[in-house]
């Protein structure tokens, strides 16, 4: 792993953040926009926030500290980025977009959504750690 934070690093953690953000708006477009575009692109930008985050967060702790260490404050990041600061971002959007009620209506996802992202980030923690076993043994 490189420890470098120079070009490479934001390169892959850019590309990263542009997958997160064309891969929320392709899923939303196969469901129909049902939250409409523009908050559908907020949610695409926040994703990619977090995309990008997760990332760094982990690039920046690794050898500095113990791997499930850094998997562990890696994970929390990527919990909180995905729940609490991508919800706010979509409700500030929504308060604007259509009204107050609106947007604190979005409020009531909170708990899915948390629940969603500690899924979604235990599964990514596993899938890293199998594949980088089976990708160190292949070398």
């Amino acid at each position: 792993m490189s420890r470098n934070l120079g070009g490479w690093l934001i390169v892959y953690e850019t590309t990263v953040a542009i997958i997160g953000f064309i891969g929320h708006l392709f899923t939303a477009m196969l469901s129909g926009f049902y939250l409409g575009i523009p908050l559908h692109i907020v949610i695409a930008v926040s994703m990619a926030i977090t995309m990008f985050g997760f990332g760094f967060i982990y690039k920046v702790l690794d050898g500095k500290v113990r791997q499930p260490v850094n998997l562990a404050i890696t994970g929390v990041v990527g919990v909180i980025l995905n729940a609490p600061v991508s919800l706010a971002m979509s409700i500030a959007a929504l308060t604007i977009m259509v009204g107050r009620e609106a947007g604190f209506g979005l409020m009531a996802l909170f708990p899915v959504l948390l629940l969603g992202a500690v899924i979604n980030v235990v599964l990514a923690i596993l899938l890293y750690v199998a594949l980088r076993e089976v990708w160190g043994k292949s070398r």
